[in-house]
């Protein structure tokens, strides 16, 4: 009985991840390098951490902001588990599990 309990607080610990966050405030930090944000990514994501992606809205530039997204998350996530993303408001949002598609 006593290791069923264990074991019944050991799993949850094992199995939950760590979320990496990245923000990108101005779209001029993305439009210096791609590689820039990709070296960014997976320099601070681990496979199966919760990439959340926020991408703060420039006015001029709110078009762009859809396809950094995209491509984000075609990088970047884990199409086998849940993906959500926002594009309402003053940011784009986008969580996920990390996992490099570039490989």
């Amino acid at each position: 009985m006593k290791k069923l309990l264990l074991l019944l607080f050991l799993i949850p610990n094992l199995v939950m991840a760590e979320t990496c966050d990245i923000s990108i405030y101005h779209m001029s930090e993305v439009k210096v390098s791609q590689a820039n944000l990709s070296e960014r990514i997976t320099s601070r994501c681990a496979d199966n951490d919760i990439l959340h992606f926020i991408l703060y809205k420039d006015e001029p530039d709110v078009k762009n902001g859809d396809r950094i997204l995209f491509r984000v998350k075609t990088d970047f996530c884990n199409f086998n588990k849940t993906i959500t993303f926002d594009d309402e408001g003053t940011n784009f949002n986008l969580a996920c599990v990390y996992k490099d598609n570039r490989k």
